[in-house]
């Protein structure tokens, strides 16, 4: 295979990668002599973002923290790249997204491809189109990129459906863009006929068959150890005196965790025994508690003191037994439901009761009876 079969296009149809040379026919050559793939714009959204000047390590972080608001997708499911330029006093990036899914697919179909997009290509060459628009045209869209000084500051995509996006094109990129880039007679044959013959070019043009553009999405570096330079006689007496040394390790350490357990069975035996004595001591102390409360008599002033707040304005007492801790009541108010509920959120009231209500002659008051327990 020549030079110029050492650089495909591809595209990804149904779910599978379709690898395309740049003469618009099927790559002839096997997918291991690719060397540089081109990723269709349809499966590789761009976007340029302005950033502060921050250290190299901070950009990542930043550009998914500015992604958040600018790109639809899910970042969790994508692959993401960038290459940044210096542009007035600060940072623009350029961001490639592709989802991670169709990325494994192109770089299982072009295994030892360097990855790349038209993007990368202009911004790989020196010098950059200095201001205005480029178009590139590839199949099924074109791609509108926008330079200022030499700073790529937008890309746009337009799918090609007919004169809609022409005019689309025409549009944005203005009658008279800065140059129009082609993918040699794959999808629309050239630029449109109102450009300038004089800006129409290709791909080959920007020196892409002589030089890779910026790789992207490079995959990560496997290490692999160097092999010991060492016979096979010293190897085999270097393993040989490794597990001796491993065995008399072990046996080392078996003793010690063997002295240790004994130590920390001897320790819990007798944490225990002071455990048990603790929970006999505990226990009797509150049986002795327990008999002492069942025994103390009810503050009978601080029961009408606590009644008097459950019971509240409007309420009449009529009667009151109290015995051992439990009462009975009978009082006239306007709403027995109401006072219950106050009993029952209140924990110095248990097992409280309304036995029976009548409703008085005025409608508005009812004389209740209430059972129940004093615990404070």
């Amino acid at each position: 295979m020549g030079k110029e079969a050492c650089t495909a296009f591809a595209e990804i149809r149904d779910g599978e990668v379709v690898l395309l040379g740049l003469d618009g026919a099927p790559f002839p050559g096997k997918p291991e002599e690719v060397a540089t793939l081109l990723l269709s714009r349809l499966d590789c959204d761009v976007k340029c973002l302005e950033l502060p000047p921050v250290a190299e390590r901070e950009i990542p972080a930043l550009i998914r923290y500015r992604l958040r608001s600018v790109y639809p997708g899910s970042l969790e499911r994508a692959a993401i790249d960038h290459v940044t330029q210096r542009h007035a006093g600060g940072l623009v990036a350029v961001v490639f997204i592709v989802d991670a899914g169709a990325l494994g697919k192109i770089r299982a179909a072009a295994p030892r491809a360097v990855l790349g997009l038209a993007a990368t290509v202009l911004l790989h060459r020196s010098p950059s189109p200095a201001d205005g628009w480029v178009t590139c045209d590839a199949p099924g869209y074109t791609e509108i990129l926008r330079f200022e000084e030499g700073v790529l500051l937008q890309s746009v995509l337009v799918k090609r459906d007919g004169a809609a996006s022409e005019q689309r094109v025409h549009r944005l990129a203005g009658n008279k863009p800065a140059g129009a880039l082609t993918l040699d007679a794959l999808g629309s044959p050239g630029p449109s006929a109102s450009l300038p013959a004089s800006s129409r070019g290709s791909l080959r043009s920007l020196g892409i068959r002589r030089r890779r553009p910026p790789a992207l999405f490079r995959p990560p570096r496997r290490f692999h150890a160097p092999r010991p330079a060492v016979t096979r006689a010293a190897l085999a007496a270097a393993i040989i005196l490794l597990g001796v040394g491993l065995v008399q390790k072990q046996v080392n350490l078996r003793r010690s965790e063997l002295a240790l357990l004994r130590h920390a069975i001897a320790g819990g035996q007798a944490a225990g025994q002071r455990s048990a004595d603790l929970a006999a001591q505990y226990s009797a102390a509150g049986t002795r508690v327990a008999e002492l409360l069942r025994a103390r008599p009810v503050d009978v002033y601080q029961f009408f003191t606590d009644l008097r707040d459950e019971l509240g304005p409007g309420v009449l007492l009529q009667d009151l037994v109290l015995q051992d801790g439990g009462f009975q009541l009978q009082a006239i108010g306007p709403s027995p439901l109401a006072l219950m509920q106050r009993f029952i959120t209140d924990p110095r009231f248990q097992s409280v009761r309304l036995l029976q209500t009548t409703p008085l002659s005025d409608g508005f008051r009812q004389q209740f009876i209430v059972t129940g327990r004093y615990t404070k």
